[in-house]
């Protein structure tokens, strides 16, 4: 119907490929008889795992179309929303307690299911106590049974009333095991985390003592690495001394040979009229001899 094409289509074969992994979901959450539910078919039904069945309460719009053309959709999608909202989520509060507390709610269900015993075992034997339920019956044994079979029609609705009050005591008791179960399983759960705890502060503690060797190392390489930098700072003072004297010899030896160049050009410019003066009178000489 939409006539997409290209990446526009393989995405919509995947949210159908999505929405029919949740369709499965919704389908084993609501049989009953499915004790496997699918969550991990799907990106999407693993995200919504506490959503569908789980420690959430959860709110499902869908969206209809009123156009004839969409019929098949809305229908589907009504039947779709149908099963969703028979889905039951038991959401407690999600409440993180201590070892300490922990231990002292097991005591408490477990005194708690001592109690319920004692009840039952009471009820049981008919409202009579445990400790006084021999001497009743010994006293019991010595009346007539006409008496007993009189007396019968008289206890069938106190036996019922007690019979009630056992299996509501039984149904309390159960629960007061699953909670102390839950407990146990809480306080097990903080046990192995606190010694995850335990294990990952020592797993710590021996890298802090790692990097405090380490640190301690690299110190006193850095007190070595500032003394050998103290040394060559004075090595480069004397050396940036020594190199200065040298330009300044050198700078006295280029004045000196200027100097020296100078007194040479007026020598020899002295030296040529004394030559040509010379040369005059040698020419003389020989003239007059």
């Amino acid at each position: 119907k939409t006539g997409a094409a290209g990446n526009t289509l393989d995405e919509a074969k995947m949210i159908n490929k999505s929405l029919s992994a949740l369709g499965n979901v919704i389908n084993a959450l609501t049989d009953g008889k499915q004790k496997h539910v699918p969550y991990r078919d799907s990106k999407l039904t693993r995200m919504l795992q506490e959503s569908l069945g789980g420690n959430s309460r959860t709110t499902l719009f869908i969206n209809c179309s009123p156009s004839s053309y969409n019929e098949q959709e809305t229908l589907s999608t009504l039947r779709f929303g149908n099963r969703a909202k028979s889905i039951k989520n038991t959401a407690k509060i999600n409440q993180e307690r201590s070892a300490a507390e922990l231990k002292a709610l097991l005591a408490k269900a477990e005194a708690e299911i001592g109690r319920l015993k004692a009840h039952i075992s009471v009820l049981e034997n008919g409202g009579i106590p445990p400790s006084s339920s021999s001497s009743s019956s010994s006293s019991s044994s010595s009346k007539a049974n006409g008496t007993s079979s009189s007396s019968s029609p008289e206890k069938g609705p106190q036996v019922a009333a007690l019979q009630e009050k056992v299996f509501e005591y039984q149904q309390k008791l159960q629960l007061e095991e699953e909670e102390k179960k839950s407990l146990q399983e809480q306080l097990d759960a903080a046990n192995d985390a606190v010694q995850e705890k335990d294990a990952e502060l020592a797993a710590q503690f021996q890298v802090v003592s790692v990097s405090k060797e380490e640190l301690a190392k690299i110190t006193n390489e850095a007190h070595e690495l500032s003394s050998e930098n103290g040394k060559l700072s004075m090595q480069f003072a004397d050396m940036k001394m020594a190199a200065d004297r040298i330009r300044y010899e050198a700078t006295e030896k280029v004045l000196v040979i200027e100097t020296l160049t100078t007194e040479n050009s007026s020598m020899r410019s002295e030296i040529e009229p004394l030559r040509e003066s010379i040369h005059k009178l040698q020419q003389q000489q020989q003239q007059q001899q």
